[in-house]
């Protein structure tokens, strides 16, 4: 009886050991699973922003602007007393050494835009730049009527969250955002595909960029060369190509929807009290862009309120800018002889009116 009963405990035992090892082994591809992204996102850095670089080359994964364009500054601060703030559009068509042309020789001039910048972006990098001493001596503020006064909060998303320096929220979110995009998003199964096999798959497209840039050339954000090239090559095979980009604008003008409130509104007061306390040359740009829309008239007055008229130029709705699709890469971005239009119109032109173009 007794032997019998050693025999069922065994049975038992053995039967039980059996059971947990399945348990434990259940979970182990969900785990590997949940391993392998947070390694490599920890050990191959894809975002170039969990170590520390003297530059940026061009990548096949592609970068968070204002997060580079933050990096770059604080590894040169000490060179810079002249910015221009804005997105995307600003990068394409603001060349700083157009600018540095009707400045004074000793000033030297940093691009400090990012990809959507808003206006949340742009008290930010000012708040940076007061915090570190650094003379402000000229500004240009670069505003997109459809896009930058509404944004009063950080942005979402890898690419365009900014940089925690920027936002003084904490390094631990900015790089939570990040790892989130990369696992759920399915984007480290392209980005180790790649890189182990080196393949360019269909189903990359939209994740990694396979452009002719070589990996070993630094990385210039914003850069229109080659469209630049393209269009002086063939001029209307460059907008023939694109003519479904280009939609008709209607006849008549529109007006964008009021992007300033209270937030906002604080947020353009702070802005200017650095300025002020700065003693900067600033000037307040409204883009002309493609969709001749033009800024909203209580959003004008209030900037030209809080940062006098004679500071405020006004580029947006119909005028000999947007009329012309030759003055855009696309329906989003001017392109850089614009850009220096403006600034001739700006620090040439005495006639307001004429400036503005209304």
């Amino acid at each position: 009886m007794v032997r019998a009963s050693k025999l069922l405990f065994i049975f038992n035992f053995n039967n039980m050991s059996q059971f947990i090892k399945k348990i434990l082994l259940f979970p182990l591809p969900l785990l590997l699973l949940f391993f392998i992204p947070i390694w490599t996102f920890l050990n191959f850095d894809p975002f170039k922003i969990l170590k520390k670089y003297n530059e940026y080359n061009n990548s096949i994964v592609s970068y968070n602007e204002d997060f580079i364009a933050t990096e770059r500054f604080l590894n040169n601060k000490g060179k810079f007393n002249s910015f221009i703030l804005g997105s995307s559009r600003a990068g394409c068509g603001f060349d700083g050494n157009d600018w540095k042309l009707k400045l004074n020789k000793s000033d030297e001039v940093y691009s400090f835009v990012a990809s959507t910048e808003s206006i949340y972006g742009m008290r930010g990098k000012l708040r940076l730049l007061d915090k570190e001493n650094v003379p402000i001596n000229n500004l240009l503020l670069i505003i997109d009527s459809d896009l930058t006064l509404g944004k009063t909060v950080n942005s979402k998303g890898h690419l365009y969250i900014k940089h925690p320096r920027v936002s003084d929220e904490s390094r631990y979110k900015f790089i939570t955002e990040y790892l989130k995009d990369y696992i759920f998003t399915g984007f480290f199964i392209r980005y180790l595909d790649y890189k182990l096999f080196k393949t360019k798959r269909d189903y990359m497209i939209g994740f990694l960029n396979f452009d002719s840039l070589s990996t070993d050339s630094v990385y210039v954000p914003f850069n229109v060369t080659q469209k630049e090239h393209k269009i002086l090559l063939d001029v209307h095979a460059y907008y023939d190509e694109r003519k479904n980009i280009f939609y008709n604008r209607p006849d008549r003008e529109l007006y964008s929807e009021q992007k300033i409130n209270l937030q906002c509104l604080e947020i353009l007061k702070e802005i200017k009290c650095i300025l002020e306390k700065n003693n900067t040359n600033y000037k307040i740009i409204i883009s002309p862009l493609y969709d001749q829309k033009k800024i909203n008239d209580a959003d004008l007055k209030t900037l030209k309120y809080i940062f006098t008229s004679e500071n405020v130029f006004d580029f947006s709705g119909k005028n000999n800018i947007t009329n012309d699709i030759h003055n855009y890469y696309e329906e989003s971005h001017y392109r850089k002889h614009v850009g220096n239009y403006i600034l001739s119109l700006i620090y040439e032109t005495k006639n307001q009116n004429v400036i503005n173009m209304h």
